[in-house]
């Protein structure tokens, strides 16, 4: 920087943007399919993760390193692009695995904003410059209307849920209490799910039975028909008034687990969705904020630092592993060809754990540190 092009005020801004970088929160995160990773790279996993300041960051994983000892090299591994998608937080990040088209799709305080996959990765490996861009396709969930007339502001977006069974469709759970189904190539929602007494937090599908299944802060599961829009089942996970924050589903569409809390303590839950039976109920000492199954056991994180994995047919705890990094979780992502699992939280670090268990690396969150800074 020279004196003439000095400016006190866009210094200032530097430095508040480097500092929100630096204390950000992940909110979520996605390994994306093998065809969409290999566009970037051919022998390595691709995870995305959503953030705090607005960035969307994209990470290579070659396998090979992950695996050998060169703690050197991966001990912290940054982003190869870090793009400025939202003005506001986002909450949710989920992916479209069309061969054709893939699309990466996040959600923030009151927008859903559409990113061709192809396009992003264009700008990998490519010159920094100023001039450098991408305009998303924006879509927002309907705007509730008041007896008065008068419009409330757009809700935050939670959660979103896509499949390779209904690829044409996009499920959204928000603060408006409502799951929207939206039709993605019309752009559109074209179903609604109503019933909800309080803001949803998670949306999962399965495809078996075609069902949509919502976890709600009043404390249920919603069970919804996809094509008649009207609920199927209402399940309370816990007797006492809660809230429920996260879903799971099998492989087979047979097992749903969820979990959540109550006062200052959580719980996880397992049903048996042909029969709507709970078979477990399991109360853990920290509210519950996402759990994952892994093959035939269960991971939970929540309000703690702890990683647990839980043998599914017994409900006992297998092992219990602290992170260093943070204390409170977010999300537990697992890669369906790997097994690897990313988890994160109230850090800009994403531990990344290739035996479960035992954090193996982590991901800095920061673009500053981003090889492609796209603003």
């Amino acid at each position: 920087m020279t004196p003439w092009s000095y400016h006190e005020e866009s210094y200032r801004e530097s430095l508040r943007q480097r500092r929100r970088e630096e204390i950000g929160i992940v909110y979520d995160a996605i390994f994306i399919p093998v065809h969409a990773s290999k566009l970037l790279s051919p022998d390595a996993r691709v995870l995305i993760a959503a953030t705090s300041t607005g960035y969307l960051h994209v990470y290579i994983l070659k396998l090979s390193e992950c695996w050998e000892e060169r703690p050197s090299e991966v001990h912290h591994l940054d982003p190869v692009l870090s793009l400025h998608a939202h003005q506001s937080r986002i909450y949710t990040v989920s992916f479209i695995s069309d061969c054709e088209n893939p699309l990466v799709i996040s959600g923030s305080d009151h927008e859903i904003c559409v990113w061709k996959w192809r396009d992003m990765i264009k700008l990998v490996g490519t010159p920094q410059t100023d001039s450098d861009t991408l305009l998303p396709t924006t879509w927002h969930i309907p705007r509730t209307t008041t007896e008065r007339g008068g419009v409330l502001p757009y809700y935050e977006i939670n959660a979103m849920e896509w499949s390779t069974l209904a690829p044409d469709s996009l499920w959204v759970a928000g603060g408006d209490t409502i799951a929207y189904e939206w039709d993605i190539t019309a752009e559109k929602p074209v179903r609604s799910y109503q019933g909800h007494e309080a803001y949803l937090h998670d949306i999962s599908y399965a495809h078996n039975a075609e069902q949509l299944i919502t976890a709600s802060e009043d404390g249920t599961v919603g069970i919804w028909d996809r094509r008649s829009e009207k609920p199927v089942r209402i399940l309370s996970p816990n007797y006492e008034k809660g809230f429920v924050r996260t879903l799971a589903i099998d492989p087979s569409s047979r097992w749903l687990a969820c979990g959540g809390g109550v006062g200052d303590c959580g719980f996880w839950t397992l049903w048996h969705l042909p029969s709507f039976l709970s078979v477990h109920h399991e109360p853990v000492d920290q509210h519950v904020h996402a759990i994952s199954f892994l093959e035939d056991t269960l991971l939970s994180v929540g309000n703690d630092a702890c990683l647990r994995r839980w043998n599914v047919p017994s409900s006992s705890m297998i092992s219990s592993s602290i992170s260093p990094n943070r204390f409170c979780h977010q999300f537990c992502t697992v890669d369906p060809v790997t097994k690897m699992i990313a988890t994160g939280g109230d850090c800009n670090m994403i531990d990344i754990h290739l035996i479960p268990g035992v954090i193996s690396f982590s991901l800095c969150a920061d673009s500053f540190r981003a090889k492609r800074r796209i603003n």
